[in-house]
């Protein structure tokens, strides 16, 4: 039920009531009026029974239902008597009085008698209001215990719902467990609902700090695997420069080694500027830039095929993926692997291949490498392919690999269409 209908009637009750007092109230102002009229009446009466009596010695022959008459001497004793009821002792004092719930009216006449009339009055204005009251009380009873009953109901089922709301709102908040649910099982549609809101806010809010930790974590891993990426060619560059140093190297062996220094740190500074360019929303043509990046390395054969391949990707990432999936297969093999690139459209994906002829990879460092929650190995090799895979999927793209003893590592980069 809703709350809404509980507190309509607790209200109707309560007015309610308020009528019913208002008519008990009406009942008694009619009770007064009724008795004031009623002794009006009889007092006329009284005037006229004396008159009677006096001139004729009598007294009157008819009388209202009711209503009894009696006539006293001067000394008190009753000389006559008409009525159903028995007669009441001398009158005092002329005029009207109560005796309990009978009304008397006492009329002094000229012989030095009195002429009383007298009535019970609950017969002629108690009893037609008696049954009106005793409605009025049992149903004024009725709602009073209606509204006590609806008005602690309500009470109730709302204060034992919120006040557990409230101790589990305060343990989530102590605790900042928001794996823990409110459920409430309220009879009050509000609490219910208030309850469901809570609880979907706290789903939220999960599933924001989990894709905030899942945020942390891939930027953690993407950071660590830059860093070994560009560990390789700085170690190089290093290297080098203390082989430079000394007087060890021939000419011939100082420039290449120098070729060698500066060749990495081009490489090393190009990477940093594709880091630092990363984001972009631009399109790339992989085929193109395939050319320009790989053609003329020795060992690695580029397709023949003209077509167009136009991925939602900026050319700098492109560039790195390409780069860090030959350099994997050159490097992590030994002299002599050929390498072949190619790239062809698949479904809404363009997909650029790169195999190697090389000596593969184990089953069970495959399943590691591919396993995004793993660790990766020292060698470099899950470093790139991991640094690869997560530049493809901020894309919308994947990265897939196989492996063969006599065929060697295929790995597919996908990138969705423009």
């Amino acid at each position: 039920m809703h709350l809404s209908t509980r507190l309509t009637l607790t209200l109707l009750a309560l007015v309610s009531i308020v009528l019913v007092v208002a008519s008990a109230a009406d009942v008694v102002i009619l009770r007064a009026v009724l008795r004031h009229d009623f002794a009006l009446s009889l007092g006329r009466d009284a005037t006229v029974a004396a008159r009677i009596w006096h001139v004729r010695a009598q007294l009157p022959a008819h009388l209202p239902a009711g209503v009894s008459v009696a006539a006293y001497g001067g000394a008190g004793q009753l000389l006559a008597h008409r009525g159903s009821t028995l007669a009441l002792s001398a009158p005092r004092r002329a005029g009207l009085h109560w005796s309990g719930s009978t009304l008397v009216v006492a009329r002094r006449v000229a012989t030095g008698g009195w002429v009383v009339v007298y009535a019970n009055a609950f017969a002629f204005v108690g009893q037609p209001l008696a049954r009106l009251e005793q409605i009025i009380a049992d149903v004024t009873g009725v709602l009073l215990l209606l509204a006590w009953a609806v008005g602690a109901w309500t009470a109730g089922d709302l204060a034992r719902p919120l006040s557990a709301l409230a101790d589990r709102v305060t343990r989530i908040s102590a605790t900042s467990d928001l794996q823990e649910r409110v459920q409430s099982t309220s009879t009050v549609v509000e609490v219910r609902v208030l309850a469901d809101a809570f609880d979907s806010m706290l789903r939220r809010l999960g599933d924001v700090f989990a894709a905030l930790r899942s945020s942390e974590q891939r930027e953690r891993t993407l950071l660590e695997a830059t860093a070994h990426d560009l560990y390789t060619p700085l170690t190089t560059v290093l290297t080098s420069l203390e082989l430079l140093v000394g007087d060890q190297l021939g000419p011939e062996d100082r420039q290449r080694t120098l070729a060698t220094a500066r060749q990495e740190a081009v490489r090393l500074r190009a990477r940093l500027d594709r880091a630092l360019s990363r984001g972009g929303h631009e399109t790339a043509d992989v085929g193109a830039i395939a050319h320009r990046l790989l053609g003329g390395r020795p060992r690695v054969h580029l397709s023949d095929e003209p077509r167009t391949v136009e991925v939602a990707a900026d050319p700098a990432e492109v560039v790195e993926v390409l780069d860090i999936l030959v350099d994997n297969a050159v490097r992590h093999n030994a002299g002599g692997t050929e390498v072949w690139v190619s790239w062809r459209l698949s479904g809404h994906q363009g997909v650029v291949q790169v195999r190697d002829n090389g000596t593969g990879i184990p089953a069970d460092r495959l399943v590691a490498i591919l396993d995004e929650d793993r660790v990766p190995s020292t060698s470099g090799l899950g470093m790139g392919l991991a640094l690869a895979r997560d530049l493809l999927r901020l894309r919308g793209g994947d990265l897939a690999l196989e492996s063969s003893d006599r065929f060697g590592v295929t790995v597919e980069a996908h990138w969705p269409l423009v």
